[in-house]
């Protein structure tokens, strides 16, 4: 008998009514009284009922999308099949407890006498929704970032087969390859591109003179494919995979479009080009390639995990299977290997049970994974602790968490005294503020945007001084071609920016206005002698409006609101709220109303 779960039923209560659950309550209705009384008998108690009832409902209305008009005692097993894929469309996480619940019902029926179609139909169902029963629900705690040293997370990531193939498919593609209008690279580069990561493979129809043609690395010319007569894909040796298309190569898809997605690799006019300053060549600097590879092996697990959602019927049951074993695997109780039945057993002609099919994919898919080096599978499967992050990231209840680095310098537990300008602001503006050394500049953007009283509507960026210099942004604002790419501001402290007493950091805010910060680190604080965090400790100056033109167009107004004679002066004065006798004092500046703002960050 199947335990019940006591967890409630989201996904039916987000469910609207239409005319198909209609129809549905008024066929089930007469086996209500019964079923409660089933249930609370052998299953649990009435609450629980409930719960499998709303699911119930919920899949039933589906089969009567399906079918014009079904019989909820008498389903047909072709149905199924759809309401199978509709479920797993809608059911996401929820898919598990759903398909339990309905096995629920039908059990109800077969037990109590109530089913009134073929034994081969009910047979069938019974098979595909008794997966809920099949798969384990195991807990999955929350994953507990490990502290590594950065030189030994960059170590980590440089062994990985993952970040080694990248550098080898940029170094390949060095000032640009021609791609499709999909962006995957054409057929006669497949084979090239495919030996940088120690595959064989080519494109269909392409003759030996044609291959021939292309350059490989040096190094990888004994992975190349053997020279054939036609594109016959039974000419070609058992070892060289023909293929129709790059994605078609699963290992070079997914580093391919790894690197797309981490922006070290651009596409512009149909021509691929590795990203000014990418991070994995030989001229990077440690922050660089650390940030670089963080990027690509989070961008390559996130869309990875999407295709695996993406797998036709059995799709969210993976992620699933895919959540449980990677999230254990990034603590000290992995999934035990022969959970995902890894030793194959007697050889059988019998048809695979759903759970066989779903865990031998589940194990092909790992093992891809393990020729990457996001797992290693030996008696348990275990994620390296430097990929934990983009584990716990990917496998988030909230699509927009951003990656959460552990590892802080030196100064990450101390707190900060900064000065910020507004430059070519007359009067000047400025804030000094105390902030906790170890918060993202993410964080901080939001402390400068609440210390000025901005209003967070335009484009940032941060940038260390000088040509050239490292920037450092959100997923909003793009580099251009010929800058190297922005680090992303929530994986970097400013700890990390700012490490010495006078150095320089500027805070770019709406580029139309361009609105320029300099931020400059005045001291460095033992955290209980900073006081309250953060905190306004002085200042200078009225803060600047959004959308009054940089400094030069905000002083223009200033002066226009405060002169009866110019010809924008009532227009300006609506603009600004100003009452009669009032005036806008460009000197104003109280700090108490400052760190009233501030007091929401604490």
């Amino acid at each position: 008998m199947t335990k019940k779960s006591t967890s409630s039923s989201p996904l039916a209560a987000e469910q609207g009514k239409g005319p198909a659950e209609d129809a549905i309550e008024k066929m089930l209705a007469p086996l209500l009284p019964r079923f409660m009384e089933w249930f609370n008998h052998a299953v649990g108690p009435e609450e629980d009922a409930l719960d499998v009832l709303e699911n119930t409902r919920m899949v039933l209305a589906k089969f009567g999308e399906v079918a014009d008009a079904p019989h909820i005692t008498a389903l047909r097993s072709e149905d199924a099949t759809v309401v199978m894929g509709m479920l797993e469309a809608e059911s996401g996480d929820d898919i598990l407890l759903v398909l339990e619940d309905f096995h629920l019902y039908l059990e109800f029926l077969t037990k109590n006498d109530l089913w009134t179609g073929t034994q081969n139909d009910f047979n069938d169902l019974d098979y595909l929704f008794g997966i809920g029963d099949e798969v384990p629900m195991l807990e999955i705690p929350e994953i507990i970032i490990p502290d590594i040293p950065r030189d030994v997370e960059l170590g980590a990531f440089e062994a990985m087969a993952l970040v080694q193939h990248a550098t080898a498919l940029l170094e390949w593609v060095d000032s640009g390859k021609p791609v499709t209008a999909t962006g995957t690279l054409k057929l006669g580069d497949i084979a090239a591109a495919a030996a940088c990561l120690g595959v064989s493979a080519r494109g269909a129809g392409l003759t030996k003179k044609s291959r021939m043609a292309e350059d490989v690395l040096p190094g990888f010319e004994s992975l190349m494919p053997d020279a054939v007569q036609t594109g016959d894909a039974a000419d070609e040796p058992d070892a060289v995979a023909v293929v129709r298309s790059m994605n078609e190569v699963p290992l070079l898809g997914m580093v391919w479009h790894g690197l797309v997605a981490a922006g070290l690799l651009q596409i512009r006019a149909n021509t691929a080009a590795p990203a000014q300053r990418h991070g994995l060549g030989l001229d990077a600097t440690e922050e660089e390639a650390l940030d670089a590879a963080r990027k690509l092996a989070l961008c390559v697990l996130r869309a990875r995990e999407e295709s695996v959602m993406a797998t036709p019927m059995i799709g969210s049951l993976l992620w699933m299977v895919n959540k449980t074993a990677l999230s254990l695997g990034c603590g000290n109780e992995p999934l035990p290997i022969d959970m995902l039945a890894l030793e194959s057993g007697a050889e059988s002609e019998a048809e695979p049970t759903f759970e066989e099919v779903l865990t031998k994919t589940a194990l092909e898919q790992f093992q891809e994974l393990e020729k990457l080096g996001f797992v290693e599978l030996d008696t348990h499967v275990r994620v390296p602790e430097h990929l934990w992050v983009a584990v716990k990231t990917v496998f988030s209840d909230d699509p927009d968490q951003e990656p959460e680095y552990a590892q802080k310098p030196a100064n990450a537990k101390k707190a900060y005294e900064l000065k910020v300008m507004i430059q070519h602001t007359s009067p000047p503006v400025w804030r000094r503020l105390r902030v906790p050394a170890g918060i993202a500049l993410d964080e901080f953007h939001d402390l400068i945007q609440a210390a000025f009283d901005w209003d967070n509507s335009h484009l940032h960026l941060f940038r260390k001084p000088g040509k050239g210099g490292t920037t450092y942004s959100n997923d909003y604002v793009e580099s251009a071609p010929w800058e190297e790419a922005h680090i992303h501001e929530s994986t970097v402290l400013l700890a990390q920016v700012l490490q010495h007493e006078k150095e320089v950091l500027f805070y770019d805010y709406d580029f139309g206005d361009n609105w320029q910060h300099r931020i400059t680190l005045e001291k460095i604080l033992e955290t209980q002698d900073a006081g309250k965090l953060p905190s306004c400790t002085g200042g200078r100056g009225m803060a600047p409006l959004d959308d009054t033109g940089g400094p030069w167009g905000w002083a223009d107004k200033i002066e226009a609101s405060n002169d009866p004679e110019h010809p924008d002066y009532e227009w300006l004065r609506g603009w600004f709220g100003l009452e009669d006798g009032h005036e806008l004092d460009p000197k104003a500046f109280e700090k108490d109303m400052v760190n009233t703002v501030l007091e929401k960050f604490r």
